[in-house]
């Protein structure tokens, strides 16, 4: 398992990484990144993990085996509070804030040749959203607006399910709370979306199935959070 450190603490940007051995339960310092950012997300297969955009549309092609970075293309847009999810040929990086405007925007990003090309858009606009699927689709899902003039908080338990054998992406069943800065990770057959804040930070879970795209509460977390990340078995990565 892979961390990778993108965060401000308080006006120092880090890009250092930790590899956590699961046999051991011990984590060592990995790698450096090659670019330094906040708020950005990152996908991989077997052998390489992505790291990508921030507010800008550099990617971090980390490789397992060396515990080394180097360079990757660019993805087709910049956004920070964006999602990534993905299989074992390509990952999908989707939503986020691009330049203080929400979008809807892909970048679909090969792993063979290290090339982003753009991706269909996904059927809603926000930030602070998490994405999780299995090797036929990802599912996007919450997130958060400020809408004008006031720029009132907008909570979204909404989802947008993308298929990557066509890039297109439709509107899926909600998640069972809305919420911002969430986690989400899957197997071959649900996906858990979990934490965040929603009006205060929270524990609860909610539970997609990816074949009837509906989700229902799951249990509660051990405690409440926003800005946690989920990491599991990837059945996009690890089965075809």
């Amino acid at each position: 398992m892979l961390f990778g450190i993108v965060a401000v603490t308080p006006s120092t940007i880090y890009f250092t990484t930790s590899v956590y051995t699961y046999s051991s339960n011990t984590a060592v310092s990995g790698g450096t990144l090659v670019y330094d950012c906040t708020e950005s997300d990152a996908v991989g297969n077997f052998t390489i993990g992505v790291f990508g955009a921030g507010s800008d549309t550099y990617t971090s092609i980390y490789t397992y085996a060396t515990n080394t970075s180097v360079a990757g293309g660019n993805l087709t847009y910049g956004a920070y509070g964006l999602a990534a999810t993905g299989n074992s040929t390509i990952g999908v990086f989707g939503g986020g804030d691009e330049f203080g405007g929400y979008v809807s925007t892909t970048s679909v990003y090969t792993y063979a040749s290290n090339t982003a090309v753009a991706g269909g858009n996904l059927t809603y606009s926000d930030e602070f959203l998490a994405a999780a699927g299995n090797s036929t689709i990802g599912v996007f899902g919450g997130g958060v607006s400020n809408v004008p003039p006031n720029y009132v908080r907008n909570l979204f338990s909404t989802t947008s399910i993308y298929t990557y054998a066509t890039n297109t992406a439709v509107a899926g069943g909600d998640l069972s709370y809305p919420t911002e800065e969430l986690a989400a990770v899957g197997n071959l057959i649900s996906a858990v979306f979990g934490g965040g804040s929603s009006y205060g930070n929270t524990s609860f879970t909610s539970v997609y199935t990816y074949s009837t795209n509906t989700s229902v509460a799951g249990g509660n977390l051990t405690y409440t959070a926003y800005g946690l990340a989920a990491c599991g078995p990837n059945p996009g990565v690890n089965y075809s």
